[in-house]
């Protein structure tokens, strides 16, 4: 079936109509591509690098696991303070607190000083607890733990010569803290 108009007429409409498509294609093209692109720059979600202290870019966890070396504990210390303290564990991998640390004198030693909490009877009191724990969370300027079979909740922040632990004590019945200097009796 012939068509409405000369073969030479309609090649040049079907061009125009191409270039029309090609045109309004590009045209929606780079309005997607501009949509996803405010997206992605408005995003939010995390933090902004600019809200963000120089800090908040440390990793503790870095460097742990040696295959030949002394395994390092993630440390919590602020720079150029006096207050250094990490979980008190046989190694990168265990599974036991024993007790939690107050100071530490040195990168690869246990703590000098240790804090035990404890809630229950008398009886079950000890120098050195081993705690199972869960949700630790372990920063520069925060560790926290849930030491769970005793339902403790452990908050520590250090400051640049102090800190301050803050122990919510979820069970009922007396509360104790035992303060010590023997951290190799918990394994």
């Amino acid at each position: 079936m012939p068509g409405k108009y000369p073969a030479e007429e309609q090649r040049i409409i079907n061009e125009l109509i191409i270039d029309k498509m090609k045109t309004k294609l590009k045209t929606s093209m780079a309005l997607l591509a501009s949509v996803f692109l405010w997206v992605s720059c408005a995003g939010g979600g995390g933090t902004s690098p600019s809200a963000m202290d120089p800090v908040d870019y440390v990793n503790p966890y870095m460097g742990n696991i040696s295959h030949l070396l002394v395994p390092t504990f993630p440390t919590v210390h602020l720079p150029n303070s006096m207050l250094r303290v990490y979980p008190e564990r046989a190694d990168f991998t265990g599974d036991r607190l024993g007790g939690l640390p107050i100071i530490v004198t040195n990168h690869r030693e246990r703590s000098a000083f240790n804090l035990c909490p404890y809630q229950g009877d008398e009886s079950g009191l000890r120098p050195v607890i081993a705690y199972s724990y869960d949700r630790e969370k372990i920063l520069p300027y925060r560790y926290q733990v849930y030491l769970d079979n005793e339902e403790i909740d452990v908050d520590f922040a250090p400051s640049h010569q102090s800190a301050v632990y803050s122990l919510t004590f979820e069970k009922e019945g007396p509360a104790y803290l035992v303060f010590n200097s023997v951290t190799d009796s918990y394994k």
